[in-house]
């Protein structure tokens, strides 16, 4: 790893290890697309920045439009019976 300098983000074998003098939501940014890349399935909200939406596999609704529980609903949906 390399020495913190102001104004960057450290990654430690493709992860973000830590960051200084960079805005959290840049930071959680990196993270949630290094997080796109992993998952085999993906999904960025409607009012999503335009990075996460271009890396996501699937555009959900936004939050305001209950995104979330949409996408969850349909997949509890297609999920077979327990029991």
């Amino acid at each position: 790893m390399r020495p913190r300098r102001p104004g960057t983000i450290v990654v430690h074998e493709g992860r973000v290890v830590s960051a200084s003098g960079i805005d959290r939501a840049t930071v959680d940014r990196v993270i949630d697309l290094q997080m796109m890349d992993a998952a085999d399935w993906s999904f960025a909200m409607d009012n999503a920045h335009p990075d996460i939406r271009a890396a996501a596999r699937y555009l959900a609704p936004s939050h305001a439009d209950a995104g979330v529980v949409t996408v969850l609903a349909r997949l509890l949906a297609r999920r077979p019976a327990v029991g």
